[in-house]
């Protein structure tokens, strides 16, 4: 009897004992939950109070927010701010702004706030523009003559139609414009120079293995075109001398999970880029990625040196880039989403400014800058109809009469055109 008790009891004891060990376990073994942190709301907007604009100065007047570390103003000769000079005052008592003006034109305005905390982030508030900013957001383009017709690229590089007929990257430099022409039948391209100031072609290249061919870029600083190769080959980026218009070389895009700015998975994921373009200033390419709204920074030897996540993107059909001073320009066609061509303008950052819209009239396939003067190529295929007099033999009761008529047919039509931005 008395072993059996003591047995019950030792039972106990081991039981009590187990389950310490169990809640011991459990509490080691449990994920570790972070304290809370609270993300960094954006500060409130400032207002406009007051501006003025002469031929050599603006002045500006806004309200003062309380709360705030200070103010960034912007000001620029187009609505978009493309190429704007920026002014940060690292006061939140300051309410005004005084600035000398080279050229009279600089007539648009823009202002927000900013609050840096104590790790140095930095959050803005939404902009406020002038009130000369609220007009039509749409861009007014002028084609492109020469002489007294439309330039058309393909009539004027003399080639036919079901070949190399199609637009697609494009660049220029110094009065000198390149222009990728796309023959869909066999994925290869031919590159068209023309003279910028008469619209006269110089040269058409023999046809060359760059894909699809879908956004070009020069490189002032080694004197080369860049071209993206696009579709079912956009890890590959070939470099081209602009005067021979023959291939030096062709890279493989890699990146690594040790890029700025990327994380393994997207490293993991990285299918190439379907756009290219060269800031002169920076001296960096920069690349849209496939699949991803992201830009990739590329070095002059085309490594990469930085990732960039996009915050703000549309699910329009990419096509261009353009890069100049601190912007970002991204060429975007309607395709089944959106009703008008577009481009999105980033700041170098990769922070979203703005929008332009282009006329949906053609498919906007690249934008490009040249002499500080922005353009855009444009391409659009339609079916045209042909009627041509004839003949045919009517046969009646075993008598043959010849009889004077009508054929008609289609033919299919693509054309590709350039237009100047003359206003924002």
């Amino acid at each position: 009897m008395e072993g059996h008790r003591r047995t019950k009891h030792m039972k106990k004891i081991i039981a009590r004992i187990t389950s310490i060990c169990l809640a011991v376990c459990l509490l080691m073994t449990a994920p570790c939950v972070a304290e809370p942190v609270s993300a960094a709301s954006a500060p409130a907007k400032t207002k406009i109070l007051e501006y003025s604009i002469t031929d050599t100065s603006l002045d500006l007047r806004w309200q003062e927010v309380s709360g705030v570390t200070g103010y960034q103003i912007e000001y620029a000769d187009n609505r978009f701010f493309l190429g704007a000079k920026r002014k940060t005052i690292a006061s939140k008592s300051t309410g005004s702004y005084h600035a000398n003006l080279d050229e009279s034109t600089l007539c648009y305005i823009r202002i927000r706030t900013y609050i840096t905390d104590k790790n140095k982030r930095t959050t803005y508030s939404a902009w406020v523009s002038s009130s000369n900013c609220n007009v039509s957001k749409e861009a007014i383009i002028n084609q492109i003559n020469s002489g007294s017709k439309p330039f058309e690229l393909t009539s004027a590089a003399r080639q036919s139609i079901g070949k190399y007929d199609t637009l697609q990257g494009g660049c220029a430099y110094k009065n000198t414009g390149w222009f990728i022409l796309y023959n869909r039948k066999v994925s290869r391209c031919k590159i068209v120079k023309v003279d910028m100031k008469t619209m006269k072609v110089l040269q058409v290249s023999r046809d060359m293995p760059i894909s699809h061919g879908n956004s070009m870029t020069y490189n002032p600083h080694s004197n080369v075109l860049v071209v993206a190769h696009g579709p079912n080959k956009y890890r590959k980026v070939s470099v081209i001398n602009p005067s021979k218009l023959k291939i030096i070389n062709t890279v493989n895009l890699k990146v690594s999970s040790s890029t700025p700015g990327i994380t393994k998975k997207y490293a993991r994921k990285f299918k190439g880029i379907t756009s290219i373009a060269y800031n002169a200033d920076k001296k960096l390419y920069v690349g849209r990625v496939k699949g991803y709204n992201h830009l990739l920074m590329l070095n002059s030897s085309l490594k990469p040196v930085k990732y960039i996540r996009l915050k703000y993107g549309t699910k329009q059909l990419y096509q261009g880039i353009c890069s100049f001073d601190n912007q970002i320009l991204v060429a975007q066609s309607p395709n089944k989403y959106g009703r008008y061509n577009q481009v999105l303008v980033y700041d170098w950052n990769g922070n979203y400014q703005s929008t332009v819209r282009f006329c949906k009239r053609y498919e906007l396939e690249t934008v490009f800058q040249n002499n500080g003067e922005l353009y855009a190529g444009y391409y659009t295929s339609y079916y045209k109809t042909y009627y041509l007099e004839g003949f045919r033999i009517k046969v009646y009761k075993g008598r043959k009469d010849k009889i004077k008529t009508l054929f008609k047919y289609t033919k299919l039509m693509r054309e590709n055109y350039l237009f100047k931005v003359t206003d924002l």
